[in-house]
């Protein structure tokens, strides 16, 4: 909230840009009416954008390693007050799994959405409305490793031809 608060032309110029940015990215069915994404009759996405969107995010180097770490201290620029800060997401380092983004509200349940690397493949899965997201996403990764096989575009390309 503070961001859009702070944002050149204010909060309702920052929805508008979000709004423009979801397009940018390809996210065909999303739609944001305030700066939170939370619970609101003007707020909507689905699992694919939010694939899409966690892709996106997942390139950016520094996002990604934010969303990979388990824990962190923070400092003010003092030094003197210090803050340790918990990712929730209860699934990081096993199996692979670096990121992403966890969630919940009364509308849309338990969400997860979680990437796992293995053997240089990155999978990401997204678990909207669950009762254990953390179970969820981890059996839904498990399964897309062990039932999807990985092929080297240059073979991929001459097995069309």
């Amino acid at each position: 909230k503070a961001l859009s608060e702070n944002y050149p032309g204010g909060r309702i110029a920052f929805i508008a840009r979000m709004n423009e940015k979801a397009k940018e990215l390809h996210l065909l069915d999303t739609q944001f009416a305030d700066e939170t994404g939370l619970d609101d009759d003007g707020n909507f996405t689905t699992a694919r954008d939010l694939t899409r969107l966690a892709s996106e995010s997942m390139g950016n180097p520094t996002l990604s390693r934010i969303v990979s770490i388990k824990t962190i201290e923070v400092w003010d620029e003092s030094g003197t007050i210090s803050h340790v800060l918990n990712n929730l997401n209860k699934l990081l380092g096993i199996g692979g799994i670096n990121g992403v983004k966890t969630g919940t509200t009364k509308g849309a349940g338990e969400v997860l959405i979680a990437s796992a690397t293995r053997d240089g493949h990155t999978i990401i899965s997204v678990v909207l409305g669950s009762q254990d997201r953390f179970s969820d996403s981890r059996q839904l990764i498990d399964w897309a490793f062990a039932q999807y096989q990985f092929v080297p575009p240059d073979l991929l390309s001459t097995s069309l031809q």
